[in-house]
């Protein structure tokens, strides 16, 4: 209703990112025994140890070395997605797809152009995600995921005056494991200006961009 929009109609549902990983697989795997490798792999983690985890995956584009290839996959809890699905039914909606966060934000950063010159083929950069929880790093090559990194910080417990310090450390230790052109900055939290954490990278190579998805945001994205 506050959208306006007709009620039957087929829907993409965005929520927040629960799990991401990579893992590598032998290639002789069919697609079933790859679902329950990942789908047992999720069952060891907190989240899913109370919840069943709906997996999607993906291959890395990287070239498969040997007998093994890597893959890339999310989990979700899945009686929530069962629970939103039921409910957009009722109202005569078709849940058709359902995307993470990650997604939804490189998705975004292509649609706009914002990353248009990272987004070239063969171009190495890093998406550097700051979240309340700590921060990740997406290596990328052109619109590619080809890694992935994830470090937990407790961003509440430091003040204003030390996170940016404490982010802009951390940060530059890890993307010495992932050497690009380019590095662009996104916030998910409210603690965190990407403008200004950006600011405060002068270590790291080719900071050229950064974007607000919180409250320091300007304008709607």
């Amino acid at each position: 209703a506050e959208l306006h929009s007709n009620p039957d109609c087929n829907i993409v549902l965005n929520l927040p990112m629960v799990l991401f990983g990579s893992k590598e697989l032998p290639l002789i795997l069919s697609d079933e025994s790859i679902n329950e490798v990942l789908i047992s792999e999720a069952e060891q983690t907190y989240t899913f140890k109370r919840h069943d985890p709906l997996v999607a995956w993906m291959d890395s584009n990287s070239k498969n070395v040997g007998e093994n290839r890597k893959i890339f996959y999310s989990a979700l809890q899945k009686d929530v997605v069962e629970s939103v699905k039921s409910s957009l039914a009722e109202l005569g909606a078709t849940l058709i797809g359902v995307r993470t966060s990650l997604s939804s934000t490189i998705n975004a950063l292509y649609f706009s152009g914002a990353t248009s010159e990272q987004m070239q083929d063969g171009v190495a950069w890093n998406l550097l995600i700051v979240g309340l929880g700590g921060y990740s790093i997406c290596s990328m090559l052109g619109t590619k995921i080809v890694d992935y990194y994830e470090e937990p910080l407790a961003l509440k417990s430091f003040d204003s005056s030390e996170i940016y310090n404490a982010i802009s450390s951390s940060v530059q230790l890890s993307l010495m494991n992932y050497p690009a052109n380019y590095t662009y900055v996104v916030s998910d939290t409210d603690l965190v200006s990407a403008e200004i954490l950006a600011s405060r990278m002068s270590g790291v190579v080719g900071v050229t961009g950064f974007l607000e998805n919180n409250f320091y945001r300007k304008e709607t994205f």
